[in-house]
């Protein structure tokens, strides 16, 4: 999905909810996936910086704030071995920074040799997981309490090594 169509499919779930009483007591939980492509940048697919503009996390987390509604922003960590730690940290921090919900999602091939968590053992999801952990709480100091696997690549194994580890 491309950027404005996210703008655009947040505003109108903002609209709806703030503008109809039908929506009463309902909830919503607006969740964002933090990553870069194999072969991206995070420069514009993270922070989606395009021409004059500034079309991801930053845009989506001023349209929620706007509207007194915080998201959950699912970060893979992993990235950090394509781009460092710095660009993947700065991201995480922002999210965190402004209140926003912040949880560990899984893309491991940057750092680990499997494309999804279903291809790894649990032994080796388990150590996957744990990284991820310690990196997000080393660049916030909060600890996740929620996982998303990326490519909704997960499987028996990817539950237990969660529930191992907290999760």
């Amino acid at each position: 999905m491309k950027a404005n169509q996210w703008s655009v499919s947040l505003l109108i779930a903002a609209i709806l909810l703030t503008a109809s009483p039908v929506w009463a007591g309902t909830r919503v939980l607006i969740t964002v996936d933090v990553e870069s492509y194999a072969n991206g940048n995070p420069e514009v697919q993270v922070w989606g910086r395009v021409g004059q503009g500034e079309h991801g996390i930053t845009r989506i987390m001023d349209m929620l704030d706007a509207r007194s509604m915080k998201g959950t922003f699912f970060l893979t960590p992993y990235d950090a071995g394509k781009f460092g730690e710095i660009t993947m940290a700065e991201a995480a921090r922002a999210i965190d920074g402004r209140g926003h919900d912040l949880q560990l999602h899984t893309h491991p091939a940057p750092m680990y040799e499997v494309w999804g968590m279903s291809q790894a053992s649990l032994a080796h999801q388990t150590e996957i997981l744990s990284q991820g952990i310690d990196m997000l709480e080393r660049w916030t100091g909060k600890r996740p309490l929620a996982h998303r696997a990326g490519g909704y690549l997960a499987n028996l194994d990817t539950l237990e090594a969660c529930r191992r580890l907290g999760l």
